[in-house]
């Protein structure tokens, strides 16, 4: 569970290459937990989705329509909690992301617990 401490990683960081339609990785943990590392890596803003399910499409808010899509700054790292109990070996999340234009945007995401 989430506390107070500084992030601690527990697995592999997985690359989510972003580009103006959506895509999507597949993220386990060595040892369960519940929180992502996410490091935007790209020269634009990002938005991303966090399901524990495959096929979740994020998607780009425009004005009077709401999206599945948190945005994510330029060359920014930020920690989120997810939305299941655990990441593990056995329960996979699911990240998808989009960007407004371009492609080969670079997203670097890391399961773990702890506050950036």
């Amino acid at each position: 569970m989430a506390n107070n401490i500084a992030f601690s990683p527990r697995g592999k960081t997985v690359l989510l290459t972003v580009g103006a339609t959506s895509s999507e990785v597949a993220v386990n943990a060595d040892a369960p937990c519940n929180q992502v590392h996410v490091h935007n890596d790209s020269n634009t803003e990002v938005f991303l989705r966090f399901a524990p399910v495959t096929g979740q499409a994020a998607a780009i808010p425009v004005s009077g329509t709401a999206n599945y899509g948190i945005p994510v700054h330029n060359q920014s790292t930020e920690v989120f909690t997810v939305p299941q109990a655990s990441i593990s070996a056995q329960a996979t999340l699911y990240v998808s992301g989009i960007a407004a234009s371009g492609s080969s945007h670079l997203v670097y995401i890391t399961p773990g617990e702890g506050l950036r």
